[in-house]
């Protein structure tokens, strides 16, 4: 830039400005810059969109896979509280009550699947146990769905039948569906140990693949419910309204009853046989009115079960004795305070002897004098112990009266030797006693999880 002066004789020159004309270059410079700046920051926008349409469709996923789960998760859970109140091996046939099979073996069954077969509006859902059984909706607080769940119960693979259960493990497999037909799988191996189940199938209750059952004569009597198709007794002798009724007695042998002649035995040959005179018979009365009232190839308990109750309930018992007893006259727990009193050998009791809880003996029971007692009453349910009377059995029955349960036997045999005076009630009340005591040793865990590939 250029200035016009004049000097005092008023002729003009020329002054020039350089700061000014660098001042003029800056500013082009600063304007170059600024527009590659916005063109680069144009040209990053694409990459800012797609990063976070990306981290959006990753929440979104992870809030998806995470409602997933969490149904999935329920449906284990629901699971669990089912196994806790259900047998296994009714479980493991499903609600069609066909063989369960694991994933692997899948067969043109329900596969054991006891919720959410189908959906609410198919009109067609499972009845198992006279319970329908759909899948279990999850709605927004709109109404708005979104997903269901629904879980099987299959065999863990401990032997080769998958059809029963021998460990007392199983599988539950929970699966979460969302609304876009998206699932997770979540699979539990859950160990349950349950000592005693809530009811007996019989007033005294026979295990194993054999029984025999002597009679000595008609002062005893053996009363699984008040009546035909009547009701249990409670503690008091009285009918108990709450209580569903049983038959006398409860065998898991197989087959017709063979029946002999009193002091008969060495002639029975079939899997169940009864040594009695025919005036015997009105003594065991039960549901079906039949005489006796006997039934045969039950399975509610069976003497694999009846051994596993014994092994659980002999480390929490209240007192143990060792080697054979005679005692003329014990105490083994009270209705306000039940016990589990153990005998690793034969019992035989003279005088008067009460008790309430559960009593186990390992040998034979014989009871001469009289015994009163509330509660179950588990006799010979070792096959392999080493005492000298072992497997065990019910010797003599003298003037009992006992209120509850009886389970006579093992997975191998059952003898039971009814004399004397004795009464026999199948009594929920006196069950219950023995439930307040062990429920808290049932023992329910997952021993693993996992999620399955979907």
């Amino acid at each position: 830039m250029n200035i016009h002066l004049k000097n005092h004789k008023n002729k003009s020159f020329n002054v020039s400005k350089p700061g000014l004309r660098a001042l003029a270059n800056e500013s082009g410079a600063a304007l170059v810059i600024a527009l590659l700046l916005m063109i680069a920051m144009i040209s990053l926008v694409p990459a800012a969109l797609q990063v976070t349409s990306s981290e959006f469709d990753r929440s979104e996923n992870f809030s998806d896979n995470r409602e997933l789960f969490y149904m999935a998760e329920a449906g284990l859970e629901r699971g669990k509280s089912v196994v806790q109140a259900t047998p296994l091996n009714e479980l493991l046939a499903g609600p069609d009550g066909l063989v369960s099979a694991t994933p692997s073996d899948a067969v043109n069954d329900d596969n054991g699947t006891v919720a959410g077969v189908g959906d609410t509006a198919d009109n067609a859902p499972y009845t198992w146990n006279n319970v329908a059984y759909d899948d279990v909706a999850f709605n927004t607080p709109a109404g708005d769905p979104v997903g269901t769940y629904f879980f099987r119960v299959f065999d863990n693979g401990d032997d080769a039948d998958i059809t029963t259960d021998s460990d007392e493990m199983v599988v539950i497999e929970g699966v979460g569906l969302n609304a876009e037909g998206d699932t997770k799988t979540l699979n539990a191996l859950v160990r349950r140990k349950v000592l005693l189940p809530g009811t007996m199938p019989g007033a005294v209750t026979l295990t194993g693949p054999t029984s025999i059952i002597s009679v000595g004569g008609t002062g005893f009597n053996v009363y699984g419910a008040d009546g035909t198709g009547g009701n249990g007794y409670a503690l008091d002798g009285t009918s108990d309204t709450s209580c569903d009724g049983q038959e006398a007695v409860s065998t898991e042998s197989d087959g017709t009853i063979q029946y002999v002649p009193k002091n008969g035995e060495a002639s029975c040959t079939d899997p169940t046989c009864m040594a009695a005179n025919a005036t015997s018979y009105p003594s065991f009365s039960g549901t079906s009115g039949n005489s006796p009232a006997i039934e045969t190839g039950q399975d509610e308990f069976t003497g694999l079960e009846a051994e596993r109750m014994r092994d659980e309930l002999i480390p929490q018992a209240t007192v143990t004795y060792s080697g054979p007893k005679n005692f003329s006259g014990v105490t083994m727990g009270t209705d306000l305070a039940p016990e589990i009193t153990y005998f690793d050998s034969s019992l035989k009791l003279n005088g008067s002897s009460t008790g309430a809880g559960v009593l186990i003996i390992d040998g034979d029971l014989t009871i001469s004098g009289s015994l009163d007692f509330h509660g179950v009453i588990l006799v010979g349910s070792c096959s392999t112990c080493g005492c000298p009377t072992c497997p065990g059995g019910l010797a003599g029955t003298g003037s009992a009266q006992i209120y509850g349960a009886m389970v006579v036997g093992n997975a191998v045999n059952a003898t039971v030797n009814f004399t004397g005076s004795a009464d026999i009630y199948y009594s929920c009340e006196g069950i219950g006693l023995a439930e307040s005591i062990i429920n808290n040793n049932v023992q329910f865990s997952t021993v693993s999880w996992y999620e399955v590939n979907n």
